[in-house]
């Protein structure tokens, strides 16, 4: 347990000592798979900061002015309502980003606050190969758009993971 937790902090130090980018994103049987976009409209000179889940509802002002004033940098999946032409200026005037929902509306909008797609969440392992295709198409609408790909099940129990529960909860 204690040489896991020694390379997961080892992982830790060299991630942010590389500015937060690895050149290696994952592996096949024998090749590691090779980040080739490297020219995005995020900074990647510094460590980025978001929120996941940003809601467009009732609560729209409120939420934009804490995004803003808590130094965030971009928000992840926009739900809710469309954000409108009034709402994507805000945020272009304010320096913000958004990893927008993977949708027509979205992936027809050229404007700088949408520097990415939340193109897939938690794929299962046999839809891995069609990524590649997808964000194929996405790169050719707009090069600069990033593809985010959530690869990390949630869902999955720490014994799907191969991880030893450290803490137990009980209710009652």
């Amino acid at each position: 347990m204690f040489m896991k937790k020694l390379l997961a902090l080892i992982t830790a130090l060299v991630t942010l000592l590389s500015g937060g980018a690895a050149t290696v994103i994952g592996s096949t049987d024998a090749e590691p798979i090779a980040a080739k976009r490297h020219e995005y409209r995020f900074d990647r000179d510094s460590l980025l900061f978001g929120v996941y889940c940003f809601r467009t509802d009732d609560k729209y002002e409120t939420l934009r002015q804490w995004f803003k004033d808590a130094g965030l940098q971009f928000a992840i999946s926009v739900g809710g309502q469309r954000l409108t032409d009034e709402d994507l200026a805000w945020l272009d005037e304010n320096g913000l980003g958004i990893f927008a929902p993977n949708n027509e509306y979205y992936r027809g909008i050229q404007r700088d606050c949408i520097g990415g797609i939340d193109y897939r969440d938690e794929p299962a392992s046999d839809a891995f190969a069609a990524l590649n295709d997808g964000v194929q198409a996405l790169y050719a609408e707009d090069a600069n758009r990033f593809p985010l790909i959530n690869l990390f099940p949630m869902y999955a129990s720490g014994e799907q993971l191969g991880e030893e529960t450290d803490l137990l909860f009980s209710v009652g």
